[in-house]
């Protein structure tokens, strides 16, 4: 009886020995030391250094991330030898796990290649920003053909990998606020607004790294939406809404400039051809995405 009690005994030592020691608890996975780095005794830079791992080295590390006491950075806990443990910071080392972070040449060489994207001919480089135009903007309303200056605003995005689209284009959606101005020589009162705007083939007549002059070729799309209040013959109000949908071809001549490596400037002539024709400026500011 007594010799089972003191089997009992160090059973319970042994155990408690085994619970309390947390190295023998390293929940673990498998991890490649990416540059030569120090281990610390904690999960902190000024702590004692223990030891030394070399770059290229597999350890085990914990799954689990020590955060810094500051906040900053984060540690995983690492085994050295059967009796040493300590940790490492978790950006010198590639987890199994975790997602692989970049070294320090892939992410030069990262920068190179953008810096690259950005200094390549403009004609090959992707822009995206706003434009201000005035259109001599023509429709036909009960057969009368009717113009007027008005002015737009909106967005252009010019390049290769516009809309998915490798090839250099060019895409407008430029829009006005209210009707324009010919709809008061026949109303009391005119609102709402219209949208111009054009998808083209860019085509570089002199194509350099800072400035750019080309034609473009493509379709062209026009929607309006009015509200407008009419004198009846008998002098009474009637309000009438419309909205229309056209389409056409459209042709662009222009010049860009580079400023710096990330901003671009356009000026542009184009020429509408759909129910009516007209022609359009416009001066565009735009940045490399």
């Amino acid at each position: 009886m007594i010799w089972i009690l003191r089997a009992v005994l160090i059973l319970g030592v042994v155990g408690f020995k085994l619970q309390a020691d947390p190295k023998k608890k390293l929940r673990s996975q498998a991890g490649k030391v990416l540059y030569n780095t120090a281990v610390y005794a904690k999960p902190d830079f000024d702590s004692k250094k223990i030891a030394i791992l070399k770059a290229g080295q597999k350890v085990r590390i914990s799954r689990k991330r020590y955060r810094h006491a500051s906040g900053l950075g984060s540690f995983y806990r690492v085994k050295v030898n059967s009796r040493l443990y300590g940790f490492v910071a978790d950006v010198d080392v590639q987890s199994q796990y975790g997602v692989k972070k970049k070294t320090l040449a892939e992410e030069v060489q990262e920068d190179i290649e953008n810096s690259n994207k950005r200094r390549g001919p403009l004609g090959m480089t992707r822009f995206g920003g706003v434009l201000l135009g005035n259109a001599k903007y023509t429709e036909k309303v009960s057969n009368t053909r009717l113009d007027s200056n008005t002015s737009f605003f909106g967005l252009k995005l010019s390049g290769p990998g516009v809309l998915g689209v490798e090839m250099p284009i060019d895409f407008e959606l430029l829009g006005h606020v209210g009707a324009p101005s010919y709809y008061s020589r026949f109303s009391e009162k005119a609102s709402g607004f219209l949208l111009l705007g054009h998808l083209s083939l860019v085509i570089p007549f002199v194509d350099m790294k800072t400035a750019m002059m080309y034609y473009g070729l493509g379709l062209m799309y026009t929607f309006t939406n009015f509200e407008v209040t009419v004198r009846e013959n008998d002098g009474g109000l009637r309000d009438i809404k419309s909205q229309e949908l056209r389409g056409g071809l459209m042709g662009q001549l222009g010049y860009a400039k580079r400023f710096g490596e990330d901003w671009v400037g356009r000026a542009e002539v184009k020429y509408y051809f759909e129910q009516t024709q007209y022609f359009a400026i416009g001066m565009a500011v735009q940045h490399f995405y």
